[in-house]
Parts: structure tokens; C-alpha cells; sequence
């Protein structure tokens, strides 16, 4: 990297950090639904990590600092080998299903299943937007109080993170659109259910059902409230689509191994016609601030524009423009969420308001 690549790469990177600090900052000055607020923690966790990697420093206790390591890592759950996938999900479901059934008093409740022990969110168009498995698998509680105390606690941890970066930097102005967050939520029990697709797993709908809340609480929750071209909500939208499309394609080798059906068809249709969306470089960038990739500048000279979102990189990486890859992200995205989501019986589901 020569002096001016090198100029580009620390002027660029400078300017990435300080957006999405705050856009993180005034998210959480802004928005206090706590739905909305529960799924982005993994993304506060990315910043602060990415923020630790690329300034060489520790900003928080050892303790603090693994906690935070293992919220981010969460973000790659679907990226990990079927095994350890299944392995993480049914972990998960099974300490779920003891605690709730420890709350019923009566044993034939408990030996016909007519608890619950999952709950799923929804936005107004009933569009999947979470789960509380998928909470659970961030945060590693496994009952709703201890859930929120540690969810405080990993919030100061970001606020002190974010306050003391936001006094000594010149940022620049994020402005949020209004929202009027409308949720609604279905409680099932994973054992017996309509809401599950029968012809898979317990594990199969897991993985499936995580997929959808993933992405579709970045597509349906954060996008509305920021701007196209801010590159924060570029970062997550990216993250959130490749790893599930990473989790699909997971479940597609795994069925082709063990019990071939039709959604391993499906799967490859869905995931081979928007392959062309993903680079290794893109990846990294945005799982990092550095656009320093193997020693190089990730930009050419003549594709970096600093007035460009991301400087000219989406351009770089995909040979569009930003406005129009964020299009066909988006576009894939939608795909996504109605090939998942028609998996799942959601037109028969009893869905309530949240109140």
C-alpha cells in the first residue's frame, strides 16, 4: 500500500467508525421499543469489537471483553458446520423447555405439552422479526428476568464504549426516521405444534425460524428508521444476508447427506441465483473497520470516491452502484423471508398484539 492508498485506507476507515457510532448513539437515544432494542445488541457487540481490533486496545474488563466476544461471534452461528448448529439451537430449546415446564404445576400439562416455551415476534404485517430462543442464544440466559439484567448490563458496557468515543470525535449528523413499532407475538411449544413445518426436524425449523427473525429484523425493523445510504445500515444488511444465506446453505448439504426432499431443490434455486451478492472482501469489511485487506487498500484509485457511501468499495466488490446493490440485497432479502416464512403454517397461527 503506498502513501496516498494508505491515506485513503486510515481517512476512510475514520469515517466509518464515527457514522456508526452514531447511528448506534442516537439508536439508543431514539428508539426504546424493547424488541428493538433486544436484536440489535449483536450489532452494538460488532462495533465494539470491530473498534477494539482495529484501535489494538482493550476497552473493556477481560470479563466484559468475552462476554462482548462471544455476543459478536453469535453473528456467525449459521456459518458453523450443521453439527455444531444443531447442537447450539436444541441446547437452547431444551433449557428453555425445563425452565417453562419447572413453572406448571400439573403433570399432565407438562406430559401433553400444552405449555409454551418459545415465543415469536411479529411486525403488523406479520412478517417473523424474532424470537426468544434467538435472544437466548445471544445472551446465554435461559429465563426472561435474567435475560434483561444481563441485556442491561451488556448495554452500559456499549454506552461507556460509545459516550467515551463519541466526546473525542467529530461526528457526523444521523437522522432517524419515525417509527411506530406495532408487535405482535405467537407462544408455541416446540415439542407439539401447528406452527412447524412436520415434514423437518425440530432442528430444521430452529435453524429455519432464526434464519427469517435474523434478516427480517434488519429488512423490517432498523431499515425503515435509517437512511439507504447510511453504511451502518449497509454493514448489517450485508451481515444479516450472507449468514443466512449461509445458513440455507447448510441445511441443504446436510438434507442432500441425510434425507434428501424437495427444499434441497428449493434451497439451491433460491441461494444460486443471488451467489453474485457475496465477496470474501466485502465479509471482511464489514465484519471489520479496517479496509486494509491482506496488506492491501481494498479500494483502486480510481473507483474511491470519498463522497460514496463506503467510498466506492460496493462498486469495487460488485461492479454496481451503491443504490443499486442495496436494491438487489434488498430484493434477495424479500425472497428470503417469503420462501422461509411460507415453511411455516404463520395464515393459521393465533398472533396477538403485544401489549
Amino acid at each position: 500500500m503506498d502513501v496516498l492508498e494508505d491515506k485513503f485506507c486510515t481517512t476512510s476507515t475514520s469515517k466509518l467508525i464515527c457514522n456508526d457510532c452514531e447511528t448506534l448513539n442516537t439508536f439508543a437515544l431514539s428508539i426504546k421499543d424493547p424488541i428493538y432494542v433486544m436484536f440489535i445488541l449483536q450489532y452494538y457487540a460488532l462495533f465494539c469489537s470491530a473498534l477494539k481490533e482495529y484501535l489494538d486496545q482493550d476497552l473493556l474488563s477481560s470479563k466484559n471483553d468475552s462476554e462482548n466476544a462471544k455476543l459478536r461471534n453469535s453473528i456467525k452461528n449459521f456459518e458453523n458446520r450443521f453439527g455444531k448448529i444443531k447442537h447450539i439451537y436444541l441446547s437452547i430449546d431444551k433449557k428453555q423447555d425445563e425452565y417453562f415446564q419447572s413453572l406448571v404445576r400439573f403433570d399432565f400439562i407438562k406430559n401433553k405439552n400444552l405449555y409454551n416455551n418459545l415465543g415469536i415476534y411479529f411486525d403488523k404485517d406479520k412478517k417473523i422479526i424474532g424470537n426468544t430462543h434467538l435472544v437466548t442464544s445471544f445472551l446465554n440466559c435461559y429465563n426472561g428476568d435474567d435475560n434483561n439484567i444481563k441485556a442491561i448490563q451488556i448495554g452500559e458496557n456499549f454506552r461507556s464504549i460509545i459516550g467515551s468515543l463519541s466526546k473525542n470525535l467529530t461526528l457526523p449528523f444521523i437522522e432517524l426516521n419515525t417509527v411506530h413499532p406495532e408487535i405482535m407475538f405467537l407462544d408455541i411449544n416446540t415439542n407439539k405444534n401447528k406452527f412447524f413445518n412436520r415434514q423437518y426436524s425440530k432442528e430444521i425449523n430452529l435453524l429455519l425460524l432464526h434464519c427469517v427473525s435474523t434478516i427480517n429484523y434488519v429488512q423490517y425493523c432498523l431499515e425503515p428508521i435509517f437512511s439507504i445510504f447510511n453504511p451502518w445500515i449497509m454493514r448489517v444488511k450485508y451481515i444479516s444476508t450472507y449468514y443466512v444465506h449461509r445458513g440455507l446453505l447448510r441445511i441443504k448439504k446436510h438434507l442432500e447427506q441425510n434425507s434428501p426432499t424437495k427444499l434441497v431443490q428449493d434451497i439451491e434455486q433460491i441461494t444460486q441465483s443471488s451467489d453474485y451478492l457475496f465477496s470474501s472482501t466485502m465479509r471482511n469489511c464489514m465484519m471489520h473497520f479496517d479496509l486494509n485487506y491482506n496488506g492491501d487498500f481494498v479500494i483502486p484509485k480510481d473507483c474511491y470516491d470519498i463522497s460514496k457511501p463506503m467510498f466506492g468499495l460496493v462498486e469495487t466488490c460488485f461492479g454496481m452502484s451503491y443504490n443499486e446493490y442495496f436494491t438487489k440485497l434488498s430484493d434477495y432479502g424479500k425472497k428470503l423471508d417469503i420462501f422461509i416464512s411460507g415453511l411455516f403454517d404463520i395464515q393459521n397461527a393465533k398472533i396477538k398484539p403485544l401489549e
